[in-house]
């Protein structure tokens, strides 16, 4: 009975022995798991941080891309509105040499002409897509259409009438006047198009240095959280 009573004894001792490491080593279990919460917690917030970059930088490219391409075609359109011009030009030009020699070769470099007026107002009719600009093209067209009407009533004059009939006309500069407003309605929708340009020009600018601030800011946050946790981790694996 002596034994047994020592025994239990003892059995007591190391269970309060166990009871009392077990106390001292809880807390530092609790701040283990703790530590790791956080290292956790830290690479996961990294990890996301580099997502959203990543998803920023896409989307902000993706709308670069779209003004870059709005400002090619503000170019695009630019250029055909100043060919438009040029061709009513070569219009008058080729009208005026027929009257003057009645030579077949204006005659049919005359007619191309023309042609390639038709066809410049329909691709600029594709093209312009500002609603200002629609409407300066729709003012354009009564002048388009009232100069090549005029050019070709001289030609018609001149090959059925003969030279006389025909230079009776040019003298009135009437052809030459539709001419210069044609010139001057384009200038003002040329201004109009810088204007478009230099807007969406400087938008892709601002676009580009958004994209490249914060996502190097980003990045650079990313990262260091990344290599903070790594440190942390190397710093647990050593204790």
């Amino acid at each position: 009975a002596h034994a047994d009573h020592e025994l239990g004894a003892r059995c007591d001792a190391v269970a309060v022995e166990h009871v009392a490491l077990l106390r001292q080593l809880l807390p530092a279990g609790q701040r283990l798991l703790a530590r790791h919460h956080q290292l956790v917690a830290a690479a996961v917030a990294a990890l996301a941080l580099l997502g959203g970059v990543a998803w920023f930088g896409w989307r902000h490219t993706a709308h670069m891309q779209e003004t870059a391409a709005l400002v090619a075609h503000t170019e695009r359109e630019r250029d055909a509105w100043a060919r438009l011009v040029l061709l009513i030009e070569r219009v008058q030009g080729e009208q005026r040499g027929y009257l003057l020699t009645g030579e077949p070769a204006f005659l049919k470099s005359f007619e191309d002409s023309l042609k390639s007026v038709e066809e410049q107002q329909r691709l600029l009719a594709q093209l312009v897509k500002d609603a200002e600009q629609k409407a300066n093209l729709s003012t354009l067209k009564p002048l388009l259409a009232e100069r090549i009407a005029f050019a070709r009533r001289n030609v018609d004059r001149r090959q059925n009438a003969g030279f006389e009939a025909a230079a009776q006309e040019l003298l009135t500069l009437k052809g030459k006047n539709l001419t210069d407003q044609i010139a001057a309605q384009v200038a003002r929708i040329d201004a109009r198009s810088q204007a478009l340009l230099d807007q969406r020009a400087a938008q892709a600018g601002r676009e580009a240095s958004t994209v490249f601030l914060l996502g190097g800011t980003g990045t650079g946050l990313s990262f260091a959280l990344l290599i903070t946790v790594f440190a942390l981790v190397l710093r647990e694996n050593r204790l």
